[in-house]
């Protein structure tokens, strides 16, 4: 991504960033450059890499370490059915070998 390229979302710029969108809204209150459109709507913002990365160097060394992104419900569902079926088929297995 080139220094002149623009962020164009609260989620894009928390994944350049690698945080959360939440922290990112925060850092927003802290300096992080970020720019609204011209019309009302207070989530729609963008960011020039350039400018996110002079104020990453410059004032984001005294911030948070780096989380890790929250999983989707869509996600813990996956695993969750994925685990119960794991545990199904050892139980149905055992029932009928044992």
């Amino acid at each position: 991504m080139g220094p002149s390229a623009r962020l164009d979302s609260w989620k894009a710029i928390a994944a350049y960033l690698k945080r959360d969108e939440s922290t990112v809204r925060r850092w927003e209150k802290e300096g992080l450059p970020v720019h609204r459109h011209l019309h009302a709507k207070k989530a729609s913002v963008y960011a020039y890499v350039s400018e996110i990365d002079l104020w990453w160097n410059k004032d984001g060394t005294g911030l948070e370490p780096p989380q890790p992104a929250a999983r989707g419900w869509r996600e813990r569902l996956a695993w969750s059915l994925g685990i119960l079926i794991a545990v199904a088929a050892g139980w149905i297995t055992a029932v009928f070998l044992g």
